[in-house]
């Protein structure tokens, strides 16, 4: 009630540029967030607005709260713009402290600076964290770093990113004979569908749901094998300028990827898969447009033979499955 009546009606700007000069204010604002017994929300608030304004001390503060499971997203959000290496290894060793729903977005972190990238790839090395984490978007995340080292250690835990016109139609081939009628006919639809949902709807529209960094599938020509496999295997061969991905190098040393969403006066807006981060123009170093889609070749690679057959029958079925 305290932080309400301070707050009052005024525009969010002009009340973290009044409170932050108070440092009671801001000791008022960290017991909050720190408050395990407050409503998530209001914590969640709180932990925002010391984020927002920069707060002295923020980045042990959002460290602490990598634990907590209410704030552990939010804290690894604010520590994005730290450049510390112990921020890597500490993502990456808590991986699986984040809810299932946030780890995409937790592994787009690590992927974004070349330390943490290799942090990141160390869990997997060592088992701790699965390469199916890694979906082929994130792997070319850390193919734009730049690294050949990094690039080296992905391809061993990883897998091959194939990139020339010549190796992505050899794989169509390839599929085209793995994923014969006759195998197909044998897939589990249901088990489709869940690689689906976990793979393809955070970017595309399918039967009215999924994201909209993508086409929408519902109405297209999936039917055909031959079509699925021709924008699956090589989704860069044609398209449209609206799904064409975007690399911002940030003068903190992050490089992101994504399609840009908004533009505004000072700032834009760069939507990933399962997340969208707003970024000042004045943070950005470079901007690059590139001809490429933003979804990655490759994304059938990271299955098993079985969940690939499941997958793309469930993507040629007609109707939804239960």
């Amino acid at each position: 009630s305290r932080l309400r009546s301070k707050l009052g009606k005024r525009p969010a700007v002009l009340r973290l540029s009044a409170l932050f000069g108070d440092g009671n204010v801001l000791d008022d604002f960290a017991e909050l967030a720190g408050d395990g017994r407050a409503d998530p929300q209001a914590r969640r608030g709180a932990l925002q607005a010391l984020i927002d304004a920069e707060a002295p001390g923020l980045e042990k503060l959002c460290m602490d709260f990598l634990e907590d499971k209410e704030l552990n997203l939010l804290a690894a959000r604010g520590l994005a713009k730290f450049e510390d290496p112990e921020i890597g290894q500490r993502l990456a060793i808590g991986y699986a402290g984040f809810r299932e729903e946030d780890r995409s977005e937790v592994i787009g972190l690590l992927c974004s600076r070349t330390g943490w990238a290799g942090a990141l790839l160390g869990q997997i090395e060592n088992g701790r964290i699965p390469k199916s984490a890694v979906s082929a978007f994130h792997a070319r995340q850390i193919v734009a770093l730049q690294n050949p080292a990094l690039e080296k250690r992905l391809e061993k835990a990883w897998g091959q990113i194939r990139a020339t016109p010549e190796a992505l139609g050899k794989r169509r081939e390839e599929l085209g004979k793995e994923l014969n009628p006759g195998f197909l006919a044998k897939a589990d639809l249901a088990k489709g569908r869940a690689l689906y949902e976990r793979t393809c709807a955070a970017c595309h529209v399918m039967y009215g749901q999924g994201g909209k960094l993508g086409p929408d599938l519902t109405g297209s020509g999936r039917s055909s094998l031959d079509y699925v496999l021709e924008n699956v295997v090589d989704p860069s061969a044609v398209v449209s300028a609206d799904y064409r991905m975007t690399i911002l190098r940030l003068k903190d040393g992050r490089i992101l990827s994504g399609m840009e969403s908004k533009r505004g006066k000072n700032s834009l807006a760069l939507r990933m898969p399962g997340s969208e981060t707003v970024v000042g123009k004045s943070a950005v170093a470079s901007r690059e447009v590139l001809p490429n889609s933003l979804m990655p070749a490759g994304l059938l690679d990271t299955l098993s033979k079985e969940e690939r057959r499941d997958l793309v029958a469930y993507l040629m079925h007609p109707v939804q499955v239960d």
